[in-house]
């Protein structure tokens, strides 16, 4: 069965060590961490931050077997400082991470893919890929611009992920996915929701933030898009709910994303 990733907003009342435990004794075989916010105001995580607590994170990994499978988020405008991207990749290298995942932030496509491409030159001798998201709101806002980016930049270790909520919200079809080359693809993120969109930027920010459901339990068209991706693509559970994070323990909800994703691979066999 495909591997899946215990993503952090499924958890996130969990620190990152206690994530790590809970992806463990649940039987996911990798974890998502965070070392910044998606705000470029706002301050860095801890992670990212401090260097004792990287190393009980990497001390966690290797003691339970539980990889990094991706940190989040590389924010990339078009004033990004290399010193900025360089303290991101390494410590992502430090806790053995295997991909970064990135967010466009600026409208100047030939600028974001400078950027782009220096953040594959960086994470290529560390052995991990850089992923560009597209988000139904940012700057990059559909797969045909991700895909243009990635192309562009030229590195083989540039990669494009697919949300599951974006993809849908963005009105993509699995016909736009098959023009991208299968070997773009390393993480999809998975989650449910109902088929009519929230209106207004707001609305789909509160959403995807906040409200998305497990798999199955909406009405997203997701077996079509699991079908599609290539076999060593890793899924990424990804359930941020404000309801389930009151009703829940982390461990539940681990336990319920893993049950509802493992039937919904049930149905793609």
């Amino acid at each position: 069965m495909r591997p899946c990733v215990l993503h952090f907003l499924t958890v996130p009342d969990l620190s990152p060590v206690e994530a790590i435990h809970v992806a463990a004794d649940t039987g996911y075989p990798f974890v998502s961490l965070r070392l910044q916010t998606p705000n470029p105001a706002d301050v860095a995580l801890p992670l990212l931050q401090d260097d004792a607590l990287a190393r009980e994170v990497a001390e966690a990994s290797r003691s339970t077997g539980v990889g990094i499978a991706e940190v989040d988020i590389l924010r990339l405008p078009a004033d990004a400082k290399a010193d900025g991207l360089v303290r991101f990749i390494d410590r992502a290298a430090s806790l053995g991470a295997k991909h970064l995942v990135a967010v466009g932030l600026d409208n100047d496509e030939n600028k974001l893919t400078e950027i782009f491409a220096q953040a594959c030159r960086l994470a290529a001798p560390l052995g991990m890929t850089v992923n560009l998201e597209p988000i139904s709101w940012n700057a990059i806002s559909s797969l045909t611009q991700a895909q243009r980016i990635v192309n562009a930049a030229g590195q083989s270790n540039g990669g494009v992920l697919i949300d599951a909520l974006h993809f849908h919200r963005m009105g993509e079809s699995i016909d736009d996915l098959k023009t991208i080359a299968p070997e773009r693809f390393n993480i999809f993120h998975l989650c449910d929701a109902p088929l009519l969109s929230p209106v207004g930027v707001d609305a789909l920010r509160v959403e995807a933030r906040t409200a998305r459901q497990m798999p199955g339990e909406g009405q997203l068209k997701l077996t079509p898009l699991l079908t599609s991706l290539p076999l060593h693509t890793l899924v990424s559970v990804e359930v941020p709910n404000q309801k389930l994070l009151k009703e829940f323990t982390p461990k539940q909800r681990a336990v319920m994303a893993l049950k509802a994703t493992h039937l919904l691979f049930k149905d793609c066999i």
